[in-house]
């Protein structure tokens, strides 16, 4: 039984270690991206802001800019482009977007 239970944990630590390993491969990904600046472009009424989506709830959306995490209001934006899209665009992948 105590067997059992530590080949258990030991499953479950490797499943956590291995997600937190492609949680910063995906972080460090998304960070050289906007450094190299191929970010999407999102157009907003007032604004255009260059980044990467990090995250998007129904009523914000959380872009990773070069000035840090910028939340907006997900209603605001009126058009997504930019070298990001272009480059998708280029090999053929459809995406769709707010």
């Amino acid at each position: 039984m105590m067997g059992q239970a530590g080949g258990i944990a030991f499953a479950l630590l490797f499943v956590i270690w291995g997600g937190s390993i492609a949680g910063r491969w995906a972080a460090e990904d998304r960070i050289a991206n906007v450094q190299r600046g191929e970010v999407w472009t999102y157009h907003l009424e007032h604004e255009v802001i260059p980044g990467v989506l990090i995250a998007e709830g129904s009523s914000t959306t959380w872009l990773l800019t070069k000035a840090g995490i910028r939340p907006i209001p997900t209603t605001d934006i009126r058009l997504i482009a930019g070298p990001l899209f272009d480059r998708l665009a280029a090999k053929g992948t459809t995406t769709s977007h707010p």
